[in-house]
């Protein structure tokens, strides 16, 4: 029985039918929608869009060797376009307990900032931003609520998505923190992933002073919202021994 081989015309076929395939697997890799809003201590590359208003409520307990410490922080993000967003982050209230002192209570500091991005740079799944934060000492730093200076923090994160799989991306922030009185530099690097109806994510979080390993878990029980739990633990002296970090998140 004869073996009919295919002709030059329809290997051609047969190579553009594969060369369209893996063309339209690939796009769609690069073109899904966000999978994530917010990680826990580190920021992610994607921007509101234009009109798109998110507010993110963190409330998070640090336990230090010589302290306990609530903060409740409040946050505002609004797309300025598609690639520009605006941000105004405030500590509505901290509660602090250092061992042997009195409990103080009061208003945190305050921080606006501006995030620019470039996604799918080059139709390629990669993705950057650039980013400046001001911060404001709106705490008492005599009572342990807030940094007692003004900072200026400029930053770029870098991110890029797995082939094939959208939903899982490797990211990285790097910045300064600057003040009237010293500079801080500062590295996150993570990832997350997908685990059956919930999204993994992993921090590595560096500064000069603390550094923290961060998993966490996040859910998005229904379209725009996100619940998490992040669970830092502290990798030197300087750092909290632990801390809990929830976060709840509405995009609209």
């Amino acid at each position: 029985m004869a073996i009919m081989l295919p002709s030059v015309q329809q290997k051609n076929l047969i190579l553009l039918a594969m060369l369209a395939f893996s063309s339209q697997v690939f796009s769609d890799a690069i073109e899904a929608e966000q999978p994530l809003q917010e990680v826990f201590q580190s920021e992610l590359v994607y921007p509101q869009e234009q009109g798109e208003l998110q507010f993110t409520f963190s409330p998070e307990y640090a336990d230090g060797d010589e302290h306990q410490q609530w903060s409740f922080p409040v946050v505002i993000e609004y797309g300025l376009t598609d690639a520009l967003q605006v941000e105004l982050e405030w500590t509505a209230l901290v509660y602090h307990d250092e061992e042997g002192e009195d409990t103080t209570t009061g208003v945190g500091d305050l921080s606006i900032g501006a995030m620019y991005s470039w996604m799918n740079i080059g139709g390629q799944p990669m993705h950057a931003a650039v980013a400046l934060e001001l911060g404001i000492p709106t705490g008492n730093e005599d009572q342990e609520l807030g940094e007692g200076h003004f900072t200026v923090e400029p930053f770029v994160i870098l991110a890029w998505d797995l082939p094939f799989r959208s939903d899982t991306q490797v990211f990285l922030n790097a910045g300064v923190e600057l003040s009237d009185s010293e500079e801080e530099v500062f590295t996150n690097l993570g990832f997350f992933t997908p685990i059956g109806d919930a999204i993994f994510t992993t921090e590595w979080n560096w500064s000069e002073e603390e550094r923290y390993l961060t998993p966490g878990l996040v859910w998005q029980p229904h379209e725009g919202w996100e619940l998490g739990l992040g669970v830092p633990l502290g990798l030197n002296s300087e750092a909290d021994d632990f801390r809990f970090i929830f976060k709840l998140s509405y995009e609209r």
